[in-house]
């Protein structure tokens, strides 16, 4: 799930682990600012170019009431994405990896937000030619159980490749189970045609 524009607390950080594959972790150096990181385990392995596949970020983000929050994150994505969606598998004179550098607001409560981000992307050579958007939100319906959504938008002038993701979050004590499906049309084409299926666990600490 996006990271919102509440803050974790000083000391507080959650460890997530999704299809085993994908592990990241967060932590509160202050009541507001927070880092984080992850790296996909296959991708250390792979023969494939342009592993492993890694991220970074960095996040300074407070409250201005009760109901809202603004901040401010920066990101370090280490992947190859796709030129186009007519060359999904090409990767030469592609940048591996890209920056990010958003403002951020969430509007709600722990049980009930949205959180909508945007800002610009660098490849290292030069600016994304559109922004980046994210839109992000969860909603508790049961004591334990919350609706969870996300959505990338990355805006180019030719095309916008975007990318959504709806699950289910299960709260325990100090865990949560994610449950969802990720769509993107290049990406469902080559699994189940309405997307892929994911499962996350977070463990709190």
């Amino acid at each position: 799930m996006l990271p919102s524009a509440i803050p974790l607390e000083r000391g507080e950080g959650y460890f997530k682990s999704t299809l085993i594959a994908l592990n990241s972790a967060a932590y509160g150096c202050s009541d507001k600012f927070s880092l984080g990181a992850g790296i996909h385990l296959p991708s250390i392995f792979s023969k494939r170019d342009g592993g492993p596949v890694w991220y970074a970020n960095a996040r300074l983000s407070g409250p201005v009431s009760d109901l809202l929050h603004i901040g401010i994150t920066g990101a370090y994505l280490r992947a190859v994405l796709p030129v186009s969606r007519t060359e999904p598998d090409a990767i030469d004179g592609v940048p591996l990896g890209f920056g990010t550098a958003m403002a951020m607001a969430t509007i709600g409560s722990v049980d009930h937000q949205l959180t909508v981000a945007v800002g610009a992307t660098h490849d290292g050579q030069q600016l994304g030619r559109g922004p980046l958007v994210t839109i992000g939100g969860s909603t508790r319906l049961f004591p334990n159980v919350c609706i969870i959504t996300e959505h990338w938008l990355f805006i180019d002038p030719d095309a916008t490749w975007p990318l959504h993701s709806l699950g289910l979050r299960v709260l325990g004590e100090d865990m949560a189970l994610d449950f969802g499906l990720a769509y993107e049309r290049t990406l469902a084409k080559k699994t189940l045609g309405i997307g892929l299926p994911f499962a996350s666990i977070v463990f709190n600490f």
